[in-house]
C-alpha cells in the first residue's frame, strides 16, 4: 500500500557498485532501541493520554493480541485461519479490543483525539490501508487504520489468492504487526484504540521513519526510457535479497514470497513497501509495510507452487 516514507538520501541502487557486494541484509538495522526513539514514544503517549506511560509501550501489541485470543471462544489457533463469518470476525472482535483498551487506559473517543493525531482528510484513500503521517520530530511514522477496517489479509481461491480488507480482523492485524517486529526487527508500537459514536474502532500505531529509497523512488527518478530496465533490475535485486534469507518467489505474484522453513509468507512486498539502505556492511533491504503471516494449509499449498520462470539478471 502507498506509504509516507520518503527518501532522505541520495539515489542508491545496489547494482551500481563495481566491487562485489556482500549478501544483502534484511530488516531493520536497529539491534536495540535508541533513547531518542524512547523519548518520542513517551511524547506520543503523553500527548494522547495526558501522562507518561506506566510501562514500556512496546508491550501493548502483545498484550492486546493475547487479550483478544483469550476473549474469543474457542481460542484462535496460531495460524489465525478464521473465516469472515465466524465468531472471530472483525465486527465481533472490536468490542473485545475496545474493552481491553478501556481497562488499560489506551482508549480514546474520536471527539477527544488530539488535533495532532487527526490526519489530513486528503490521506483518506480507498486504496490505502492506513492514514499515514510523520510525527513532528521526524523519528517515527504514525499510522491509523480506517474505521472498521484492519489492513489487508490474503484469502485462497483455488490455485490463486487475493488480498482483501474484508478478511482482515483486529486479531490478524495485531499479529501481522507483531510478526514484523519478530522477523524483520521492526519497532511497531500500539498507542491507542480510537472509537467513534457507533463503537467502530481504529488502531493507532507508529514505527520508525527509516531513511533510504524505495525501489519505486529509484525507478521514478530515472528517464522514462530507462524505467523498464530498472523495474526488471529492482525485481531481481529484491528477489536476491529475500532468497538470501530463505524467502522464495511464488507463482501468483511478484510481490509475494514464502519461507517454508518456518511457514512464513510475505505479501505486498511491492516497490513502494520496501527501502534500500547502503551500509558499511553492504546493501540492506527493509520491508516496512508488508503483510507477514503463517498461512493455513490451503494457502500454503498455493504458495509452494513453483513460480513461472523469468529471465535471470546478473547481480554484481
Amino acid at each position: 500500500m502507498p506509504s509516507a516514507h520518503r527518501p532522505r538520501t541520495a539515489p542508491f541502487s545496489p547494482a551500481s557498485h563495481a566491487r562485489p557486494q556482500p549478501p544483502p541484509q534484511l530488516g531493520s538495522p536497529h539491534k536495540k532501541h535508541s533513547r531518542r526513539q524512547d523519548r518520542t514514544l513517551r511524547d506520543i503517549h503523553r500527548a494522547l493520554h495526558g501522562s507518561p506511560p506506566a510501562h514500556d509501550p512496546r508491550t501493548h501489541l502483545h498484550l492486546a493480541q493475547q487479550a483478544l485470543i483469550n476473549a474469543l471462544a474457542p481460542p484462535s489457533p496460531p495460524t489465525l485461519a478464521l473465516t469472515p463469518g465466524s465468531p472471530s470476525s472483525a465486527r465481533l472482535q472490536e468490542p473485545h479490543l475496545l474493552h481491553w483498551a478501556h481497562t488499560n487506559h489506551l482508549h480514546l473517543s474520536h471527539e477527544h483525539l488530539p488535533a495532532a493525531f487527526r490526519p489530513p482528510s486528503h490521506l483518506e484513500d480507498d486504496f490505502m490501508e492506513h492514514h499515514v503521517w510523520p510525527h513532528p520530530d521526524g523519528r517515527r511514522i504514525l499510522k491509523l487504520t480506517r474505521i472498521g477496517h484492519f489492513g489487508m489479509w490474503p484469502s485462497s481461491h483455488g490455485l490463486r489468492w487475493h488480498l482483501h480488507t474484508r478478511h482482515a480482523t483486529p486479531l490478524r492485524y495485531l499479529s501481522r504487526l507483531l510478526s514484523a517486529n519478530t522477523h524483520l526487527a521492526d519497532d511497531i508500537v500500539l498507542h491507542a484504540i480510537i472509537s467513534d459514536s457507533h463503537g467502530r474502532i481504529q488502531i493507532l500505531t507508529s514505527q520508525p521513519h527509516y531513511p533510504g529509497l524505495t525501489p519505486g523512488d529509484i525507478i521514478d527518478a530515472a528517464p522514462e526510457h530507462d524505467q523498464p530496465r530498472l523495474r526488471q533490475q529492482q525485481l531481481a535485486l529484491i528477489r536476491h535479497a529475500l532468497t538470501t534469507h530463505g524467502f522464495h518467489p511464488t507463482a501468483h505474484s511478484p510481490s509475494t514470497f514464502y519461507r517454508p522453513t518456518d511457514n512464513l509468507a510475505l505479501f505486498d512486498a511491492h516497490f513502494h513497501n520496501l527501502l534500500w539502505q547502503q551500509t558499511s556492511h553492504g546493501p540492506r533491504l527493509i520491508p516496512f509495510d508488508v503483510i507477514l503471516m503463517h498461512p493455513a494449509p490451503q494457502l500454503r499449498q498455493n504458495l509452494l507452487r513453483p513460480p513461472v520462470p523469468t529471465p535471470s539478471l546478473v547481480i554484481p
